[in-house]
């Protein structure tokens, strides 16, 4: 059961780091506070990954931890990678 956790972790944190990856900002302006939090993500998932494929991470994992990574790749992915879009709810005041 561990192993499949792990997989299925590991799997979540690969589709988060891919999404904020290939995220295109377009005609937005530059944010970099968002950049920086978005570095953020990319960092921990990465290495989550890297960990897992070379075999350094091997547990204990939690299936609540599972559940919370892939809830989080499901609202990544929605957002399309834009984590203003999720931080920010409407317009921003300053």
């Amino acid at each position: 059961m561990n192993d499949w956790l792990l997989m299925l972790n590991m799997l979540a944190a690969l589709g988060i780091t891919l999404r904020l990856l290939t995220y295109q900002r377009g005609t937005k302006p530059y944010d970099w506070r968002m950049a920086l939090f978005s570095y953020g993500f990319i960092v921990a998932c990465g290495v989550t990954v890297i960990r897992t494929v070379t075999g350094q991470y091997i547990g204990p994992i939690d299936l609540s931890e599972v559940v919370l990574k892939f809830a989080l790749f499901f609202v990544i992915w929605r957002g399309r990678g834009d984590l203003a879009r999720l931080v920010h709810s409407g317009k921003c005041h300053e």
